[in-house]
């Protein structure tokens, strides 16, 4: 998922456990800042308890799940 500047500056002042945005971003080929997934997962997805680690400051595109944009 693309985040915002706003999402991504969020999430650096928001936790104590993803204070760098190596820890959860890429750029991707477009120079964007996209979140990372490890095994088919979000990063912020805790998976023995099956929850988001950064809930209450989410970025907007999980808040709009499964809403996605579409040009066409």
């Amino acid at each position: 998922m693309i985040l915002s500047k706003n999402d991504f500056e969020n999430i650096i002042k928001n936790s104590t456990k993803y204070s760098h945005k190596e820890d959860f971003v890429f750029k991707n080929k477009d120079g964007f800042f996209q979140l990372k997934n490890i095994n088919e997962h979000c990063v912020f997805f805790d998976i023995p308890s099956k929850q988001c680690e950064i809930y209450d400051y989410r970025p907007k595109g999980c808040k709009f799940y499964p809403l996605i944009f579409d040009s066409n």
